[in-house]
């Protein structure tokens, strides 16, 4: 409770008693939900061009790479949950928002949106190890923008095979056909 009044006090003195909902964003050094809606557009829309100008305004206003790309994250896990009638009690936000989020929601496939969310996530966990992390939260923005349906990865990605390390040759792979396993055993060792 200290802490509400505090911030109330706060934004009561910057906004000189005229306090807006635009207000409490700057006072609190909050970015509005209305760019991750309008990211979300650019991206399913394919647009990478407005997305990197719409990244670069988010900047400009004083934000971090880091902070928006865990809030794009958010934003995409909430329209998730938003394809649900169900599951969209799940969002924390008013009825008017939660709104908003179902309809973006019906915009976007679950394949968008899980590629999406992972890509958002290995930025953010990469992030702070990046030499250049403008460029890291630029580069996922540019690929999630170029995702399509027909792409054939979703979820955590096929199981990898190792390749093996030296090639068989005929008369290994015969021996091993017919040796027993500690006769192979030993001739690996």
């Amino acid at each position: 409770m200290r802490d509400s009044l505090s911030i109330f006090d706060q934004v009561t003195n910057f906004s000189e008693g005229n306090i807006t909902y635009e207000s409490v964003l700057k006072c609190l050094n909050v970015l509005d939900y209305d760019y991750y809606f309008k990211m979300t557009e650019a991206l399913i829309g394919h647009q990478i061009s407005q997305s990197l100008l719409l990244f670069n305004e988010i900047v400009e206003k004083g934000f971090s790479g880091g902070s928006f790309i865990g809030g794009m994250a958010s934003h995409l896990r909430d329209l998730l949950v938003s394809r649900d009638e169900v599951t969209v009690k799940l969002l924390d936000a008013a009825d008017n928002v939660k709104q908003r989020y179902v309809e973006q929601a019906r915009q976007c496939s679950e394949k968008f949106l899980y590629r999406a969310i992972r890509l958002c996530e290995r930025c953010s966990n990469e992030y702070r190890y990046s030499l250049n992390k403008r460029l890291s939260v630029e580069i996922t923005l540019i690929e999630a923008a170029q995702m399509t349906d027909s792409d054939e990865s979703v979820g955590p990605g096929p199981a990898r095979k190792l390749k093996p390390l030296f090639k068989e040759t005929n008369s290994a792979a015969h021996k091993s056909e017919t040796a027993s396993p500690a006769v192979v055993a030993q001739a690996v060792t």
